[in-house]
């Protein structure tokens, strides 16, 4: 069952103690919560959109630009969040990095998703942290 996003839309194909995998549908323009997750890690395995995903490693900031056939791997405890460039198709999984288990809740949102213009976007995460935007 797909379950809308407002930067698209997602479905859960495994959910397992150990692994989890869900399909997503992506809208150029949208982006996720900046958010980090307590005992598992986010690996983004990427179809046929572009996004653009940023950690946030204390005061550093990694930004990595991921395409068809692209993989990346995000550990636990690091705030990330994806921006969509291109519409299209990403897997995402998860597995515990710290030993345990596979936990839907151990999310942390720090600040949530939205839409913005594809221009503005180049300006994330800037713009997360100025009450100014204009959309």
């Amino acid at each position: 069952m797909w379950v809308d996003k407002i930067w698209g839309r997602t479905r859960e194909l495994i959910n397992s103690p150990f692994y989890s995998r869900s399909e997503l549908d992506v809208i150029a323009g949208g982006y996720c919560s900046l958010h980090y997750h307590r005992s598992r890690a986010n690996r983004f395995l990427v179809g046929t959109a572009r996004i653009r995903v940023i950690m946030m490693y204390g005061p550093k900031v990694d930004v990595c630009d991921l395409g068809p056939d692209n993989l990346l791997d995000v550990p636990s405890l690091v705030p990330h969040m994806f921006c969509v460039y291109a519409a299209g198709s990403v897997i995402e999984e998860y597995y515990p990095d710290r030993g345990g288990v596979v936990e839907q809740n151990d999310i942390i949102r720090l600040y949530e998703g939205g839409w913005l213009a594809m221009d503005l976007l180049g300006g994330l995460p800037q713009v997360l942290f100025t009450d100014s935007v204009q959309y």
